[in-house]
């Protein structure tokens, strides 16, 4: 049998001699039953032997085809069996190997990172815990907001009012310092910053007097104003007379009483001496010089007294409750992160694990259907044989016919079924 391939060329093919009708195979058969009805042959029992002789003949090529088909089918089976192995086995394996995976990776996130951590649960139970001091505190003031102005600004508010003091009260310990004047600079701005911060001080216990004091708090808080109050005014007094002796001091040495002025300082004039430096009362400018002090602490008690909230903890509630907030939020975050980065393992993994699904399922349902296809052709191939056999007979028979006269029996055609009875029927065959 010829190997060559049918118009499907996937498929084995029968010889031309079954598919094709040529003038020279109708020719051999005319004369073949030209020759039978010279011979005086039966006209049936002719045309029954070279019905028999075409279908002996057509036998050999169709077994030879379905072997080739059964070949065909064998190797298409073993491939379907190779890709059905490779898509249980392997592709499913990994599958379920992937989602295993994504199952522990996310418990192991929840158990390190995510709520059932430790870190998670400190944050989420102190947030908690801030969120009902705040609730209780807000509570407590009839649930008005936090009433307090600068923000983050007040700091560099209050060391702005400290740093205004150092030029003014410079002066006052140039008298001490002359040689060293970066110690009279630090003094003076030491002296501002606790001037400032007493102001602050008083700025707050003003600003969070109780509404219902009990008579120790009231007095508690009294003593507490008054020495604060007395220190400052003390402290300001006395520096506003160290830079009068300051100024006293650089008057006399442009009159050229300087070394006296000095020795009276150190204590070490004669008896009478002492008047250099007489005890006078304050001038204009010594007044100038107490009211800018007074008005850089004013400022500084009116900005404290601005930035608290008339209730002691309720800033303290909502700053400890935000901060609470945030760092739950950064934990979550960083938890939620780390789970969608596993998400986007996982589905990228799955998608590819889905598309070579797919084509493998393409790959088993597209050998099945050859499958299908070269057991029909091989039944399409029995098929066609029979017809051309069957053609073929009856051009024998016209032969016969035409050579034998009107006066002899007429040779018939056989049965299309009675041929393909006798043609072979292989398993294939039978599966079509």
């Amino acid at each position: 049998m010829s190997s060559q391939l049918s118009k499907r060329a996937d498929l084995p093919a029968l010889p031309p001699a079954w598919r094709l009708s040529s003038p020279a195979t109708e020719q051999s058969d005319r004369v073949a039953g030209q020759e039978a009805a010279a011979r005086g042959d039966p006209a049936g029992a002719a045309v029954e032997a070279y019905a028999s002789k075409l279908v002996t003949a057509a036998s050999r090529d169709l077994i030879a085809l379905a072997n080739e088909c059964e070949k065909l089918q064998a190797d298409q089976n073993a491939r379907r069996e190779r890709l059905q192995r490779e898509l249980d086995d392997e592709v499913t394996e990994r599958a379920a190997a992937n989602d295993r995976e994504h199952a522990e990776a996310a418990g192991r996130l929840r158990r390190e990172h995510g709520p059932d951590s430790a870190g998670f649960k400190e944050a989420a139970a102190r947030a908690e815990d801030a969120g009902k001091t705040l609730r209780e505190v807000r509570a407590k003031v009839g649930g008005r907001p936090l009433r307090t102005a600068f923000g983050p600004w007040y700091i560099v508010l209050m060391l702005a009012l400290a740093l205004a003091e150092v030029p003014v009260n410079r002066a006052a310990f140039e008298i001490t310092f002359r040689e060293e004047p970066i110690f009279s600079l630090l003094l003076a701005g030491a002296v501002g910053t606790v001037l400032i911060f007493f102001a602050h001080l008083i700025g707050v216990i003003l600003r969070q007097w109780p509404e219902q004091p009990k008579a120790s708090a009231v007095a508690a808080r009294a003593f507490a104003l008054a020495l604060l109050l007395g220190l400052v005014g003390g402290g300001v007094y006395f520096l506003a007379r160290m830079r009068q002796a300051y100024m006293q001091l650089t008057a006399a040495e442009s009159a050229g009483f300087g070394n006296r002025l000095q020795e009276a300082l150190r204590g070490n004039l004669p008896p009478g001496g002492g008047a250099v430096l007489p005890d006078l009362p304050f001038t204009t400018g010594d007044m100038m010089f107490i009211a800018v002090n007074v008005l850089l602490f004013v400022f500084g008690v009116a900005a404290s007294f601005l930035r608290h909230d008339p209730h002691p903890d309720y800033e303290k509630a909502v700053v400890q409750s935000r901060r609470a907030d945030r760092r739950l939020a950064r934990v979550e975050a960083k938890y939620e992160g780390k789970h969608a980065d596993e998400n986007r393992r996982f589905e990228t993994a799955k998608r590819g694990l889905d598309t070579q699904m797919a084509e493998l399922g393409a790959a088993i349902a597209s050998v099945r259907d050859h499958s299908e296809r070269v057991a029909a052709h091989l039944a399409n191939a029995r098929a066609l044989v029979a017809q051309t056999v069957r053609g073929r007979c009856g051009t024998f028979a016209a032969g016969y016919n035409a050579a034998a006269g009107n006066g002899r029996d007429q040779a018939s055609v056989p049965a299309l079924a009675a041929i393909e009875r006798d043609l072979p029927l292989g398993p294939l065959a039978r599966a079509a």
